[in-house]
């Protein structure tokens, strides 16, 4: 296996991935070019493509470090915005893979927290030690799990 560290979202591999992510979620995109160039523009996130021996995408994971703030205190946290593994591939270790890169990634820039929303795998994010927490508003409306990282 083979992670690519991707921190252009104009990457074609990295566009594949996404693209074939959301037509298994039947999300469509206007304008493909536009969310890839507000991913970059966004500043600070990161993208992991895992690639087979065969030159197979399998997967991949996109996050970034994020500051939770008020007049007193301030918080960073490591926030997972998507990941994803193709059907192939699922139930092999893969997306935990990916889950632990990210985190690693966050503990090395001590972050110590993850934070994620899911509606569709709440089951394999509490498996890697995540948890609900109501006490955290998501835009999307989907539920809110954490982790605290050591």
């Amino acid at each position: 296996m083979k992670d690519l560290l991707i921190h252009d979202f104009t990457n074609d591999i990295f566009q594949n991935a996404f693209k074939a992510y959301f037509a298994e979620l039947d999300i469509e995109v206007a304008n493909w070019d536009r969310l890839f160039l507000g991913m970059n523009t966004e500043q600070g996130n990161i993208g992991i493509v895992r690639i087979s021996p065969e030159g197979d995408t399998i997967g991949f994971i996109q996050f970034r470090i994020d500051q939770l703030k008020n007049w007193f205190f301030e918080e960073k946290i490591g926030f997972v915005r998507e990941l994803w593994v193709a059907k192939a591939w699922r139930r092999s270790g893969h997306g935990a893979a990916l889950m632990q890169a990210a985190e690693n990634y966050f503990s090395d820039n001590h972050v110590y927290k993850a934070v994620l929303t899911t509606d569709t795998a709440p089951h394999f994010f509490m498996h890697q030690g995540y948890h609900r927490d109501s006490s955290y508003t998501a835009q999307n409306e989907d539920e809110v799990f954490i982790k605290l990282l050591s």
